[in-house]
């Protein structure tokens, strides 16, 4: 009898401690904390510590000691995916000013433990207190950039976290993959559909652009006008003194096929696009004129059994300048907001969701033309650039993509040659392009890494219509070859009138 009453109080005395144990360590959370914003104190109401940290980029994040909060210290507790693994805060390494680099959430692959965000600790610098706060999400936020975490406080100052419970990360929170396989598709394919796509139709502009300039750049010695274009032109076909007016208006459709083989980012895509614009061309050599349009992607992504449907919309005025009758220049300004459609498969499920993108790019080109005979020879170098917002969505699944960013500066240096034959005019053209500026696709450890190759070349073949009533029309085609496991083909038709 004796016996089973110590053994009911050692049981009683072992689930004491065990309760007393969790209730050490007590938990929270924290919403839409701005960076660079207030200092956050978590604690039990008698002790506690002072949080406080700023924002390094999407998904980085600096944090801050003593220094910056007033009374608690900070560290990063390393290779920590649940709090239970830090038995002894005590022993990491604190500072009193900043933790010497940033730290990440859990779209960020530097921290090494897939699924989570990084661990950091905050150490009261008298009580001895102990924080430790995990990074759900950085993202942004209405006016800053912003950071969801979940906290636990140690109120015994202990520094062992064993006993701690471990709540999931606060619904919708970013816990995006780093792998193509498992994430949104957007996120894999705008850079490389930025650089084939947007790129052909800037350089396109600027086509339009020199093809009524090279009206103007028509004399006695050409039995054509001159072209000035390098891709896809859609020249007035007219000398200035045999043009009906100097107001135009024009309509051009074209199609693009992108083809992506490399095995981690693979996939196809169509864009039809359409782009109709008016100008004017001033007495002193000066055009004014907007363009707008209207583009379609339908793209597969094989990398994750998906798909992408892109409705884009544009609106791009453009100038023009002669300078004499062989050189001109050009310049070109856009905005395009575009709504996403995207499908993707994880485990045999379908994951779905809609996306919106704004893009603004600029687009600047010198150009130069001469001729021989009937021979017509041009030249042009440029510089593109462009940034596209992907503004954050959450998937049917219910996980939140952030937003991102994509950028993109190319220059490029190319030339044509033209022959005439009255009435009509077959051109070939050349480019070489380089990528000065690029966003890289990120891919995950251990997945296969694409080539960063940054050039390629364009050839293209075209034949030119005009007629001295002011209308003219342009077919072309050109293909991009040379860029490691991508290519495209352009194919377009362009109708203008003078008046």
């Amino acid at each position: 009898m004796a016996g089973g009453r110590v053994w009911r109080v050692i049981c009683a005395s072992l689930l004491f401690s065990s309760a007393s144990l969790n209730a050490a360590i007590i938990s929270g959370s924290i919403s839409n904390w701005p960076e660079s914003g207030p200092l956050t104190t978590i604690g039990d109401g008698t002790n506690h510590v002072t949080l406080w940290w700023s924002i390094n980029n999407a998904d980085r994040g600096w944090f801050y000691g003593s220094n910056s909060t007033g009374d608690s210290d900070v560290a990063f507790a390393s290779g920590v995916s649940d709090v239970t693994q830090i038995t002894n805060a005590g022993a990491l390494t604190y500072t009193n000013i900043n933790l010497p680099n940033p730290h990440c959430d859990p779209a960020c692959s530097a921290h090494g433990v897939p699924g989570v965000g990084e661990f950091i600790v905050w150490k009261h610098t008298t009580t001895g207190h102990f924080g430790a706060l995990r990074i759900d999400d950085i993202h942004p936020g209405a006016t800053v950039d912003e950071l969801d975490a979940t906290w636990w406080f140690d109120t015994l100052a202990t520094g062992d976290f064993t006993g701690a419970t471990v709540p999931p990360p606060v619904p919708g929170v970013e816990v995006v993959s780093e792998v193509p396989a498992e994430r949104a598709s957007s996120s894999t394919t705008t850079t490389e559909i930025l650089k084939q796509g947007l790129a052909q139709i800037a350089v396109s502009m600027s086509n339009r652009i020199g093809s009524v300039l090279s009206g103007k750049q028509h004399g006695p010695g050409f039995k054509s006008p001159l072209s000035g274009n390098l891709l896809l032109e859609t020249g007035t076909g007219l000398s200035a003194g045999d043009a009906p007016g100097n107001f135009g208006a024009w309509v051009s459709y074209g199609r693009m096929d992108i083809r992506n083989n490399f095995v981690s980012t693979a996939f196809s895509a169509d864009m039809d696009n359409v782009v109709t614009g008016v100008d004017y061309l001033t007495p002193n050599d000066l055009l004014i004129g907007v363009a707008l349009s209207y583009e379609k992607q339908d793209v597969t992504t094989f990398f994750n059994i998906g798909s992408q449907k892109v409705h884009g919309y544009t609106v791009a005025p453009y100038l023009g300048y002669l300078f004499n009758d062989a050189i001109s220049a050009d310049l070109t300004l856009g905005y395009t907001s575009s709504n996403i459609k995207q499908t993707r498969t994880l485990a045999g499920v379908v994951i779905s969701g809609k996306q919106d993108s704004r893009r603004l790019f600029a687009a600047g080109n010198l150009n130069g033309v001469t001729g021989f005979g009937n021979w017509i020879v041009s030249g042009n170098l440029g510089y593109l650039y462009a940034k596209d917002e992907l503004q954050s969505f959450t998937e049917s699944n219910g996980l939140l993509n952030p937003r991102s960013t994509v950028k993109l500066g190319q220059g490029r240096i190319g030339g044509e040659l033209a022959y005439s034959l009255g009435e009509w005019e077959p051109y070939a053209s050349v480019a070489l392009v380089r990528d000065f500026v690029t966003t890289e696709t990120k891919v995950g450890a251990g997945v296969p890494v694409p080539s960063d190759d940054r050039d390629e070349m364009q050839f293209g073949l075209g034949l030119r219509m005009f007629s001295k009533q002011g209308i003219s029309g342009t077919a072309g085609w050109i293909t991009t070859r040379g860029r490691d496991n991508v290519d495209s083909d352009v194919y377009s038709v362009t109708l203008r009138m003078d008046f």
